[in-house]
C-alpha cells in the first residue's frame, strides 16, 4: 500500500495569455477531444479560463502525485479530468500510464481531486492511494 500527493497552482493569467498566443493548438497540447468540448459548451471567457487553468493544474498535480512530472512518456492528455452534474472533479489516468508509471499497482489504485479557483489562481490537489 502506498499514498501519494502532488499540489499544483496555476495563475490564471498565464493561461489566459497563452490561450491568446496559441489559441486552439495549446488547448489540443493539453486537453482530451472531450475536454475540449466540455470548455467549448462554456459561454464566459473567465469561466473557459477557470476550467482550463483547473485541468492544467489537476495535470501537474497528478504528475507530480505519479513521481514522475510531464516526462517519461507522460503527457497531459494521459489524463483527464471530468466534473459531475454538481460540479465534483474527478480524473482519470489511461491504462498506457498506468501500467508504465505504476505496473505493479496497475487495478488497485484511487485517485482523489480537489480544485480550488480564485480570481486569480487555481490550485489542485491529487492523492492517490494503493490498496
Amino acid at each position: 500500500m502506498f499514498f501519494r500527493q502532488g499540489i499544483d497552482i496555476v495563475e490564471n493569467k498565464r493561461i489566459e495569455k497563452l490561450l491568446e498566443k496559441y489559441k486552439d493548438k495549446f488547448k489540443k497540447k493539453i486537453l482530451s477531444n472531450d475536454e475540449i468540448l466540455d470548455i467549448n459548451e462554456i459561454k464566459s471567457q473567465k469561466r473557459k479560463i477557470q476550467k482550463i487553468s483547473s485541468r492544467f493544474a489537476a495535470k501537474e498535480a497528478t504528475s507530480k502525485a505519479l513521481c514522475t512530472g510531464m516526462r517519461f512518456g507522460l503527457n497531459f492528455k494521459d489524463i483527464e479530468i471530468f466534473y459531475s452534474r454538481i460540479g465534483v472533479p474527478s480524473l482519470q489516468v489511461n491504462e498506457k500510464c498506468i501500467k508504465k508509471v505504476l505496473p505493479k499497482y496497475y487495478k488497485k489504485i484511487h485517485f482523489n481531486l480537489t480544485i480550488s479557483n480564485e480570481e486569480n489562481f487555481t490550485v489542485a490537489l491529487v492523492t492517490i492511494i494503493s490498496k
